[in-house]
């Protein structure tokens, strides 16, 4: 590595370094702003559509925000009740669970695996319902700031109405504004089927816990409907609570049973139906999207967790259509599409066909008169 490129990578280090310090301490702004955005970008299609049959702009923003504040209604008013009620009753869970630990506790100390003085009894009572608490508090709270929320969605609808207009105005280059349209297509296929997936698995995992019997199951559907946006993890978060509130309501034979309908449906869902819908929309290797979801959950808490993917998918779509960056590109894609994606981007033109990828920002299709300086 010559003293140039050393230098390079070192001040984009340190600019990465300053960007994420910038970014925590801007949390509070950009999380709202962040999550309006893929609001907005999720309902676009549905403005735009209605903007296409000549429907007045107003209303289809409207129309749009209507079916918002519905959705929103509904869920709040959902959660709310169950989590009040389980509130409610979280002294009885508390004493039930301190029983069940105690024992556990005492098989432990009779075998001599446990050492201290502070026993399982002592700590898993204040941690595991705890840690439920303060999660579910932090979705009630997500959806009672969601006025705030639908008010700048608003705007960014009505942005969106011209914003191909500005598009072609700011972007002289065609393969640069064919990457940026690249990039909504798939993070809107990404937030659809996405949506569409979550709401399906708390359905189904709700009405499993309602089959056995678990206490609020409306709850736990609505926080699998949740946590289901956290690739791998959020599914894995979510079925800790019915699972071990199975096991102190009913017993361990139907803790196995909710245990392994959620194993079921939830490889199901994530592992076979959601990749077959998204194709290529995601595109992102398993090991980045785990470790996506730890960064930008490090660094925007909860809603950086929920927004991980779109997140990154966006980093990487930008990346792969730049020159100097594109490395990075291909590193957060999975090993096939590095193989065979980025050469086909970088060879053909972007006239081709419309099939065809488009060209690096940095560089000249073959065959194109346009200049790299265009």
């Amino acid at each position: 590595m010559g003293p140039g490129r050393a230098t390079r990578v070192l001040v984009g280090a340190a600019a990465f370094v300053v960007v994420c310090i910038g970014i925590r301490l801007a949390e509070p702004i950009l999380v709202p702003l962040l999550l309006a955005a893929f609001v907005a970008v999720a309902s676009s299609p549905i403005v735009l559509g209605l903007v296409r049959r000549r429907v007045p702009v107003v209303l289809a923003v409207l129309s749009a925000v209507l079916v918002h504040v519905a959705l929103l209604g509904a869920f709040g008013f959902a959660l709310g009740s169950s989590f009040r009620g389980f509130q409610a009753r979280l002294p009885e869970y508390q004493q039930a669970f301190a029983q069940q630990a105690a024992w556990l506790d005492r098989w432990l100390a009779e075998h001599g695996l446990t050492a201290g003085k502070a026993g399982i009894a002592d700590v898993l009572p204040r941690t595991a319902l705890d840690l439920l608490v303060d999660l579910l508090g932090r979705v009630a709270t997500l959806v009672s700031s969601g006025v705030l929320l639908l008010i700048v969605v608003v705007f960014m609808l009505f942005e969106a109405v011209g914003l191909r207009l500005k598009l072609e105005r700011m972007v002289q280059r065609p393969e640069a504004r064919e990457a940026i349209r690249s990039a909504a297509r798939e993070v809107n296929v990404y937030l659809l089927v996405k949506t569409a997936s979550s709401v399906a698995t708390g359905l189904i995992l709700g009405g499993w816990c309602a089959l056995w019997g678990v206490d609020f199951p409306v709850l736990w559907g609505l926080l699998a409907f949740c946590l289901n946006y956290i690739p791998t993890l959020g599914s894995i978060i979510a079925a800790v609570p019915p699972i071990l509130l199975a096991l102190l309501q009913l017993g361990p034979g139907p803790m196995l049973g909710v245990a392994s309908g959620y194993l079921v449906f939830n490889v199901a869902i994530g592992q076979v139906i959601e990749p077959r819908l998204l194709g290529r929309a995601l595109g992102l290797s398993p090991l980045v999207v785990i470790v996506s979801v730890v960064f930008w959950g490090w660094l925007l808490g909860p809603i950086g967790a929920l927004l991980s993917a779109p997140l990154t998918m966006v980093v990487k779509i930008w990346t792969t259509y730049t020159e100097d960056a594109r490395w990075l590109g291909i590193a957060l894609g999975p090993a096939r599409e590095g193989l065979r994606d980025v050469p086909a981007r970088i060879s053909v033109p972007p006239h081709a066909s419309a099939e065809s990828s488009v060209p690096p920002l940095g560089g000249r299709a073959a065959g194109s008169s346009v200049p790299p300086g265009s």
